[in-house]
């Protein structure tokens, strides 16, 4: 019995837990894929909990032992069980506005209103031939000819055409005016985001934001990238889970705006190379493997009917080009949305901070990009009280003495923007040297929250206890920091190897772009004191949000945007960092912290 999501349940003994959750599509925190190596993927059981495992001791205090905790990934089941999962709600997510309108429209989707030519005895053309001449598309499907006849003769042969390229999508009689309805989407490995538009005023309805289904089968992209080359059939099983949450937010969306799916008629998809490919249902697993070759680069469309998606049988979906290596669509809905390509001269750069961070380079009107191994530090998931942004995760401080979390709930937990900016009080206040070292020479006043401790013989900072109101005690361990130091020296590598590559000097760049929803929460004065970015005069760095998104809502409204995004996807220059020494070089140089 399941008690956290009413779910009550038969099994044979000696199940393993794991089975049973995935077998109801309940969604859990298990970051590497079910290894036991992350520690995350706890769960607690009110009755029948199952012997303490090896792994179960390494990650669990003996108290919360005793609470009936245990990992899910190494628990099996041997009698009948009572457990709770931790709730997966509170999501920490970009806020998109609704209600608003854009100052231009030109829509993806164009509905026109011909008249066509009727039927004769001397031409002897049929409805299709007629049609096509009235509209010159000469694509016509089979869903179209079934109600083409009889709207022709109703309406007097004047019809009302909706249609994307050189596509008919629908009909209607001449005297309807239909209104179409898009919707763009994020494909983040961790976060799913949706947003519901009406295409043809150019208004933003709803949104809806759902944690990606695939997190049970791994946190990250290599997680689920192993899980796939293990299991050969698996594939398929990460492609359906995505699609039928879609699915879900789809009928969410339409219910929110009190419309029919059925006039949703186009799609537009940003994601990483690795999500794109499962989107599409198409196998990613020599991604990766070097030379980490992606089965496409550009620019999908398909039939929503194909895919699987619940709107218009006929609507387009849209996926965005890849660039290359790790360096997908969601980069290039960045870039539109940051203005790159526009040849206005400047000098810029755009970082997408998450565990693989992108990085993109424009100057003297060329644009150049690579990818870094940040690891999954700056998602929570191998820091010691690490966990994804949700409610209850510490998310920022207030110096030494107070922390915030995500709704304000009782901590219980440490997620990257968190991560980034108690590292980046304790570096402030000389807590931390520019080794990353946790420095005991100086001690905590008494009268602040934070206080100098030892975990399993490393140096560390309890950051908050259950005495102030948290679920347990939190500590920043000496192993988390280092893992911090790891991930930022890979995004300074690559930014910096980028300038080198390019003839630009770091000082030369005029603006500096943070995408994604982590990059939006850190502080900019932190992400400068701690050298992320390069020193900026904080008006010139700019945080542009969930612009993975917004480059699918920007394509919607713009029908020449497409053409646009393809044109400017092939002339970037991706620069492979695997094996390059350069990169390997400033890896290591950029491991300290700059001087305060």
């Amino acid at each position: 019995n399941i008690t956290s999501h009413d779910v009550s349940t038969e099994f044979s003994l000696n199940t393993p837990l794991i089975d049973i959750l995935q077998s109801h599509h309940l969604d859990f925190y298990q970051p590497c894929g079910g290894q036991a190596t992350c520690g995350k993927c706890l769960v607690r059981f009110s009755s029948g909990a199952p012997k303490i495992s090896y792994f179960d001791r390494l990650f669990i205090s003996p108290e919360e032992l005793d609470s009936g905790y245990r990992l899910a990934c190494k628990s099996v089941l041997d009698q009948s069980a009572v457990l709770e999962l931790p709730a997966a709600t509170d999501i920490q997510h970009l806020v998109v506005e609704t209600g608003r309108v854009a100052a231009a429209v030109n829509p993806l989707i164009r509905t026109k209103r011909i008249t066509v030519k009727k039927p004769d005895l001397e031409s002897g053309k049929s409805d299709q031939d007629l049609l096509a001449d009235a509209c010159e598309i000469e694509q016509i499907s089979a869903f179209i000819l079934k109600k083409l006849p009889d709207i022709l003769r109703t309406s007097n042969f004047k019809i009302t055409i909706l249609t994307a390229g050189n596509k008919i999508l629908d009909i209607y009689p001449g005297s309807e005016n239909p209104t179409v309805y898009g919707i763009a989407l994020d494909i983040g490995s961790t976060t799913l985001v949706a947003s519901l538009h009406d295409i043809n005023a150019g208004k933003t309805l709803a949104v809806e934001t759902a944690i990606n289904p695939q997190t049970r089968y791994g946190d990250d992209l290599v997680s689920r990238l192993s899980f796939i080359i293990k299991y050969g059939d698996s594939q398929q099983k990460l492609t359906d889970v995505v699609i039928s949450k879609l699915n879900d937010m789809i009928s969410r969306l339409c219910h929110k705006a009190e419309i029919s799916s059925e006039h949703v008629y186009a799609l537009v998809a940003s994601g990483n190379v690795v999500m794109t490919h499962l989107f599409l249902g198409v196998n990613p697993r020599y991604v990766g493997y070097a030379p980490f070759t992606p089965v496409f680069k550009e620019m999908r469309v398909e039939q929503a009917s194909t895919l699987g998606v619940k709107i218009h049988p006929e609507a387009q979906v849209y996926v965005m080009p890849n660039i290359g290596g790790y360096v997908g669509g969601d980069i290039v809905s960045d870039i539109l949305t940051a203005g790159f390509g526009t040849g206005n001269g400047k000098t810029r750069l755009l970082i997408d901070i998450g565990t693989n961070c992108e990085v993109v380079l424009e100057h003297k009107g060329k644009m150049y990009a690579a990818s870094a191994p940040a690891g999954p530090a700056l998602e929570g998931s191998c820091i010691r009280y690490g966990m994804r942004a949700e409610g209850g995760a510490i998310y920022d401080s207030d110096g030494l003495n107070s922390v915030r979390t995500i709704s304000d709930r009782p901590a219980r937990g440490i997620c990257g923007s968190g991560l980034v900016h108690l590292i980046d009080a304790l570096y402030s206040e000389n807590y931390i040297d520019l080794s990353g070292r946790i420095s005991l020479d100086r001690a905590f006043p008494a009268d602040v929250l934070f206080a100098a401790a030892e975990i399993d013989n490393q140096r560390a900072i309890r950051i908050i206890d259950k005495f102030h109101g948290a679920e347990r005690d939190l500590y920043l361990v000496q192993d988390d920091i280092r893992e911090f130091q790891l991930a930022r020296s890979a995004i300074v590598a690559a930014w910096k190897l980028l300038c080198r590559v390019s003839g630009c000097g770091p000082q030369n760049i005029d603006e500096i772009y943070i995408a994604g929803a982590f990059g939006n929460f850190i502080r900019p004065d932190a992400a400068i004191r701690l050298g992320l970015v390069p020193a900026k005069n904080l008006n010139h760095i700019h945080f542009i949000g969930n612009a993975s998104l917004e480059g699918g809502r920007m394509t919607l409204l713009d029908r020449d945007v497409p053409d646009h995004v393809r044109k400017m996807a092939a002339e970037i220059s991706f620069i492979e960092m695997a094996g390059r020494l350069e990169f390997q070089d400033l890896y290591i140089e950029n491991m300290h912290f700059p001087p305060l």
